[in-house]
């Protein structure tokens, strides 16, 4: 019986995807998962068998696998100056344990280490880890400067915590829109207050009884800077009490910190490290009941760290590193009693150099 179907160099068929008409030794069939199908196509339309569609079909041995490779959301620290993520602190010399840099995550197999990675990791297992690195926060692209839109901050991919303390009246979140984008944590009666406020729709309003925010360290790190590293940390603040004055850190302390005396009680923090730091007797006085710019900058190119009030450089002491800060105003039975606008830290730029004239608008997001 002869064959009923078109064949030899003059047959010709259809793509089935396509459906344009081609010579039929030139259609194709498709083979998924290694099996042949009845679907004919073209050869623009046709595709071999892919090997993602052959997962599971065969034994596969992998040594290195993964093992619980799920991001690690509770504390870690770095080991030494270039280790694997560890649960403890115990200092930050190349023997101890102690933080990885700011905005900085290990490079390892995956994530909830398995060991240590150097002989002297005594605490920690040793493993057999063929490489380690950090991985920084990106700051533009190389040989391509940031260039802000007309109104932004040029200086923005420098900034390390940017707090408008906007919201609703007596709202508990605090909304961090430096690149770093913390988490802020309110404790005690911190809240926001819409009926005082230097700019936007509120400010951060603590009563002076263990009222502060804090930063989501060390998931991305502290705000740290060296002492050879120029920054600037500025806010606008509103003191309650009748005789306020600003203080800083004293000349013994070996690291930032910025607080706050009513003449009174003891003296508190508005900017504060995570494990804390001395400020100094010397008083610097502020109008009450009014809203003031206070900043603070470190220029190593001139040698010194510079206090301004509204402007006006007031005081000024050799260098200091920035280190751990994760804390806006402090958790002690005192606290600062009154209100915080517009917080901003940058780590890379010595801001101001000389007086200056305050902000007249909230710091720019971009």
């Amino acid at each position: 019986m002869a064959n009923r179907f078109a064949n030899g160099t003059k047959a010709f068929g259809f793509c089935d995807y396509c459906n344009f008409r081609f010579p039929l030794k030139k259609l194709k069939n498709e083979v998924v998962k290694t099996k042949q199908t009845q679907i004919r196509a073209c050869p623009q339309c046709w595709s071999r068998d892919h090997p993602q569609l052959q997962l599971g079909m065969y034994e596969i041995s992998d040594p290195q696998a993964l093992r619980d490779p799920r991001p690690d959301t509770n504390t870690w620290y770095q080991s030494g100056t270039n280790g694997l993520q560890t649960d403890t602190v115990s200092g930050t010399g190349p023997l101890q344990e102690g933080f990885p840099g700011e905005g900085m995550l290990v490079i390892q197999w995956g994530w909830n280490p398995i060991g240590g990675a150097r002989d002297f990791d005594a605490v920690l297992t040793p493993n057999t880890l063929v490489g380690v690195g950090e991985v920084g926060q990106f700051a533009g692209f190389v040989n391509t400067p940031y260039v802000p839109p007309p109104g932004g901050d040029p200086y923005y991919a420098y900034v390390r915590l940017l707090l408008h303390m906007d919201g609703t009246s007596g709202a508990t979140t605090f909304v961090d829109n430096s690149p770093v984008g913390y988490t802020m944590t309110a404790f005690g009666n911190a809240q926001v207050d819409t009926a005082n406020f230097k700019f936007g729709t509120g400010s951060l309003l603590t009563d002076g009884s263990g009222d502060y925010l804090q930063t989501d360290y060390p998931i991305k790190g502290f705000i740290t800077a060296a002492v050879t590293d120029p920054w600037t940390a500025e806010l606008w603040v509103y003191s309650a009490a009748a005789t306020p004055n600003i203080r800083w850190n004293s000349s013994s302390a070996s690291q930032f910190s910025l607080g706050f005396y009513d003449g009174v009680t003891t003296a508190d923090f508005l900017l504060r490290p995570i494990t804390g730091a001395n400020l100094s007797t010397s008083s610097y006085p502020i109008t009450a009941s009014q809203w003031v710019f206070v900043a603070v900058v470190n220029d190593p190119s001139t040698s010194a760290m510079r206090l301004y009030i509204n402007g006006t450089e007031v005081a000024s002491q050799t260098n200091k590193p920035m280190v751990t800060m994760a804390q806006v105003s402090a958790p002690s039975t005192t606290s600062f009693n009154g209100n915080i606008d517009d917080v901003r830290i940058t780590v890379g730029v010595a801001r101001y150099s000389g007086n200056f004239t305050p902000p007249t608008a909230p710091f720019p997001n971009y």
